[in-house]
């Protein structure tokens, strides 16, 4: 095998509820099977070291049903070695405590860096609130492990956490940016380019952290790991994630990659830190990507730093916010590249998914045969790569120039986070093209929306509109002039169920992209058109316009775009579903509804 491990999971699995009290439903035999019958030697599910642990130190930390909790893990841990597959847990601690929880009246002394972070009433009922501004947010603080008594703590915790579930294939730690943590876990010192996340311009208030600085903290929260792993009977590996690290130190973040306790591996993100040309200019990757290949200058840096010590890439096999409501980005080419280049790195392992696009897939089949053998050409891959997902006797060269028209339709993608985050690209296809302007702000692009937000200034940043409509109109149009390839492949009938499966979800996946793209750049321009309007005629929002021969053409092409999605949403439920959301972002009554809204503006 090219890479061990490679670490896979289930859509069952539900990322923000109780992964764990899941398990015995979600991770059966069957399930475990088929995820190593696809390539995958290993799973991973997100860790609650609250939910998980006995301590002493601190047990007013502990949560009720941690010893069935850990006892579901040593069950699903032998499931998993008897089918093959690993089990990893993905740790983010040690998590910050609410303000208000009444654990800060016993021990005000280990409080902390506060910031406010997104809250759950209970687990995953956030993610039905696109509108990141109607999602309640809430003051947590972080346990300080640089406080004694918080560090004696975090070592209990974590070694009687561990000495509790034997078998463990290894634990993955992000210490930077995602959920609050340790004080430094959401101080910005370097600009990220994420407008969301500016430089902190106050000292950390936390004395204790501020005196140390991030990377110390960082690696003494890995060393306390490293340690409780080391004294486990079987082998258990721990990866340091370089997640966000950018944040703190320029790359490849020396300051903690060159400390890094023995026998610590690196998890490095492939895409993170790298740079494509965009209408002109040098632009940054800082988020998972299948249009741009890599690996990334701050992966290549970053692996050359770790030297000898194992690395493992973090990357998305299926797709990514590039277009998330769908099962898989067909962009073989740039995968064969992709991993190529990964393995000409030296990477040891690859963890393929996060929370969503998790599904078996063209994509996950050409990792599996990327993963059986050497291959050193991109041609002979993907020919091999056709044929066995679809059959001997598909047109293997139609299917090859669809597959490379797919890759290049991408390179003018306008990647950012403004698209990426807040962009209408996973729904476009269901967005009103209304004359009433309310310029409410853009919601979250991966989670489901009540009411959809019309300012499309959120999603461009500091670019033109003229130069993001021009890319998008390109990336639409080159979709769709590389679909007939497809379309005269995989319409071709096969006798096996299988194969004939495989053409037909496969071509229904294509078909619904280029839906969404046109329907995205139909939307940036009409919101063009409506600005320019409203200069016109010296409006300011919320106002309603009067349609004139140009919104009457987007509406048409529109309106016949919409009519095609509703026979491919019928055929296949896949379609519009986004992993994160764990829902469809829209479905046919919604498409129907929009249909009937552009009829009537026509006849008006």
């Amino acid at each position: 095998m090219i890479f061990q491990p490679r670490i896979w999971r289930s859509p069952k699995s539900k990322f923000l509820g109780d992964e764990v009290l899941q398990s015995a439903e979600v991770y059966t035999r069957e399930t475990l099977r088929g995820i190593r019958e696809e390539g995958f030697d290993g799973i991973w599910l997100r860790g609650s070291l609250y939910d998980l642990m006995d301590s002493h130190v601190l047990p007013g930390l502990n949560r009720p049903r941690a010893e069935e909790r850990r006892q579901l893990l040593r069950e699903l841990i032998a499931r998993g070695q008897q089918e093959g597959v690993g089990v990893w847990l993905f740790f983010n601690e040690p998590k910050a405590i609410p303000f208000d929880d009444p654990f800060w009246l016993e021990h005000p002394e280990l409080k902390g860096e506060p910031h406010d972070e997104f809250w759950r009433q209970k687990d995953g009922d956030f993610l039905a609130l696109g509108d990141m501004h109607s999602i309640p947010k809430k003051s947590m603080v972080s346990l300080c492990v640089s406080h004694p008594l918080g560090r004696e703590f975090f070592v209990e915790a974590v070694n009687g956490l561990l000495s509790q579930i034997p078998g463990l294939a290894g634990v993955i730690l992000i210490t930077a940016s995602e959920a609050h943590a340790h004080c430094w876990s959401h101080y910005t010192m370097l600009p990220t380019g994420d407008a969301f996340r500016p430089v902190n311009e106050e000292e950390l208030s936390c004395p204790r952290c501020r005196e140390r600085g991030p990377a110390a903290v960082v690696l003494d929260i890995i060393s306390i790991w490293q340690e409780a792993v080391s004294k486990m009977p079987a082998p258990c590996r721990v990866f340091a994630w370089n997640w966000s690290w950018s944040m703190w130190y320029p790359d490849p973040q020396h300051e903690i990659v060159d400390h890094l306790p023995e026998g610590v591996g690196l998890q490095l993100d492939c895409e993170r830190g790298g740079f494509k040309t965009w209408q002109g200019r040098t632009i940054p990757i800082d988020e998972y990507s299948i249009g741009y290949v890599g690996p990334s200058e701050r992966f290549r840096e970053t692996r050359r730093a770790a030297g000898a010590r194992p690395v493992n890439a973090k990357l998305q096999i299926n797709t990514t916010h590039e277009i998330a409501s769908v099962p898989n980005l067909p962009f073989i080419p740039n995968l064969f590249e992709k991993w190529s280049g990964l393995h000409r790195e030296g990477t040891a392992g690859v963890m393929g998914s996060w929370n969503f696009a998790v599904d078996a897939t063209l994509n996950t089949h050409a990792f599996r045969r990327f993963n059986e053998q050497e291959w050193d050409d991109e041609s002979a891959f993907c020919r091999a790569v056709a044929a066995s997902y679809f059959g001997d006797d598909v047109n293997t060269d139609a299917v090859l120039q669809a597959w490379k028209g797919f890759c290049e339709a991408f390179v003018p993608y306008p990647f950012n986070f403004g698209v990426l985050y807040f962009g209408l690209v996973n729904y476009a296809p269901a967005n009103p093209l209304d004359l009433t302007y309310h310029a409410r702000q853009m919601g979250m692009s991966h989670l489901y929306q009540k009411q959809w937000g019309d300012r499309l200034e959120d999603t461009y940043e500091e670019w033109a509109l003229e130069d993001v409509i021009s890319a998008w109109q390109q990336v639409a149009k080159l979709w769709q002039q590389a679909l007939p390839h497809y379309r005269k492949a995989l319409t071709a009938p096969t006798a096996d169920p299988l194969l004939q499966r495989h053409r037909r979800d496969e071509l229904s996946c294509a078909e619904m992209i280029g839906r969404h793209l046109i329907s995205t750049y139909n939307a940036y321009r009409f919101h063009a058109w409506r600005l320019a309007t409203m200069r016109k005629k010296g409006l300011t929002a919320p106002c309603t316009l009067e349609a004139d021969d140009e919104a009457r053409a987007i509406w048409q092409d529109e309106l016949a775009n919409v009519r095609q999605t509703i026979p491919l949403m019928e055929a296949d439920p896949r379609l519009a579903y986004h992993g994160e959301a764990y829902a469809h972002l829209f479905d046919i009554k919604t498409l129907q509804s929009k249909i009937a809204a552009l009829t009537k503006s026509l006849e008006s």
